[in-house]
């Protein structure tokens, strides 16, 4: 059984890599453009899109690791996942910066056709430092789908495809799943679309800039909160099962 993944370990899926690298190119070149050419605006627009590309990253690694009899004991498991989860979130997030700066000085360069938004030095450093909870959140989002991998009453790695195991998932589950992703989407991106429109004129707000710190402060505020609410069901699933293990084997 593995501890304690390296870095090499975690990547071992090569396919599974480049198909992720191919998804966030391809988010990156749809979703870009929505930022208008601001970088912290750009880079959080496309950021929302991570757990979309993770969640299949996440699933195929943990499938490689059941098919070769390597994953952890239930009692480990929920520090393997926060391992497993932060570093695939932090490639995730740098993932998105070739897209940021592409994006950024295409439109700039383009001013006809883009309209460039001006963001107050207050603005930008609460978006800066909404970041960091964003990307707790979606740790949590990680955490969250990986606990289900142990649970025994999901067992979702049976045929040893992934493709065959995502095509049989109990469709509660994956609608539980796609339904948490599409509020990380919407949550994350609607308000700063909508602030958007305000700064480039298409919407109207009496107070542009005031709009851009409220949306900042939510953002922090919804990410800390919905991170630590996923954190807390998943310490609580990996408790339940290991409870579970220890009843049924004192029984026997």
């Amino acid at each position: 059984m593995t501890d304690v993944p390296s870095f090499k370990d975690l990547f071992y899926n090569r396919r599974s890599f480049l198909a992720s690298l191919l998804g966030f190119n391809i988010l990156g070149l749809f979703l870009g453009a929505v930022g208008f050419g601001e970088p912290i605006l750009t880079y959080i627009s496309l950021l929302s899109t991570v757990p979309f590309v993770l969640f299949f990253l996440q699933l195929a690694n943990f499938s490689l690791m059941k098919k070769k009899d390597e994953l952890p004991a239930k009692e480990k498991f929920l520090n393997y996942a926060k391992r497993l989860s932060i570093i695939y979130t932090i490639y995730g997030a740098l993932a998105n910066l070739p897209w940021t700066f592409f994006w950024v000085l295409y439109i700039r360069t383009h001013p006809g056709r883009f309209p460039v938004p001006q963001v107050p030095l207050t603005s930008q450093m609460l978006f800066v430092i909404a970041i960091i909870p964003i990307c707790y959140s979606f740790v949590g989002f990680l955490i969250y789908l990986s606990t289900y991998v142990v649970d025994p009453i999901y067992d979702i790695f049976k045929s040893g495809s992934l493709k065959e195991d995502l095509r049989n998932m109990p469709r509660k589950l994956l609608l539980q799943i796609i339904g948490t992703l599409y509020v990380f989407f919407f949550a994350i991106d609607a308000p700063i679309f909508y602030a958007l429109d305000v700064l480039v004129g298409k919407e109207y707000f009496p107070h542009p800039y005031l709009l851009l710190n409220v949306v900042a402060v939510y953002l922090i505020v919804f990410s800390i909160a919905f991170g630590r609410f996923l954190m807390r069901k998943d310490e609580k699933r990996v408790a339940n099962i290991i409870e579970k293990n220890i009843s049924q084997s004192s029984r026997y």
